[in-house]
């Protein structure tokens, strides 16, 4: 009877063994909790800060983290029912509630020539999928798709460079951008010193998130103007 017991018990110790080495080969190697309970969804991503996740999790946060120049091109529907883009330049801040953080508030500044406007946003990264969620003060949300890799999705992120497309949630909106690292900023949302040009780290070493390295999305002869999102 005590050798049954002792078979038995071996055996379903090698089981959950065997179960914890095939999740480690699925494709959402950070996704060890269990948010496919009930509360994830009632769960307020952008207000409550929340920093459980794995530690790639963190760390693309923190490269998230910071300031962000370069080029943005809006797609929208026009007043006539066409679709229609226009291109501006763009600087996203992102800041972090705290170090560890998943999730924080940003800023962003567009411009052309001496007009410019400013938007409010709040993000987070989704801790199921990596995906980037962007909810500016209008109202309008935005998602960058980790495993995006078309001209209409996905993104790239490294210590240097983010590019990618925010595709319209609660609209029919699309922001390309192609930015550089301008500098980092702290959890308290004051910008540092430390900048692309200093970064230590080479280039061909930077960890990089997201699917959609080198797809570039600018083009210079679209129309200048700003549009409020």
């Amino acid at each position: 009877m005590k050798r049954t017991f002792y078979r038995l018990t071996l055996f379903c110790a090698l089981l959950a063994a065997g179960l914890t080495f095939t999740s480690c080969d699925e494709d959402h190697y950070w996704d060890y909790y269990d948010y496919y309970e009930e509360w994830y969804d009632d769960y307020d991503w952008y207000n409550d800060k929340f920093n459980y996740g794995t530690d790639q999790l963190t760390a693309m946060a923190q490269t998230l983290n910071g300031c962000w120049r370069g080029t943005l091109i809006n797609e929208y529907t026009n007043d006539y029912g066409h679709r229609e883009r226009v291109k501006m330049n763009v600087e996203f801040t992102f800041v972090q509630y705290d170090r560890r953080s998943l999730n924080g508030r940003g800023y962003e500044l567009d411009w052309i020539g001496n007009e410019s406007q400013n938007l409010n946003f709040q993000w987070y990264i989704d801790p199921r999928s990596g995906n980037i969620h962007v909810k500016y003060d209008s109202g309008y949300t935005f998602v960058l798709d980790y495993r995006g890799h078309s001209e209409y999705s996905g993104f790239s992120l490294d210590n240097y460079y983010f590019s990618g497309v925010m595709e319209g949630v609660n609209n029919d909106e699309y922001l390309f951008f192609d930015c550089s690292r301008v500098s980092r900023a702290n959890a308290a949302g004051k910008s540092d010193t430390t900048t692309s040009g200093t970064d230590t780290t080479p280039k061909d070493k930077a960890p990089a998130y997201g699917s959609a390295n080198g797809m570039a999305r600018t083009d210079s002869d679209l129309p200048l103007a700003l549009r409020r999102r």
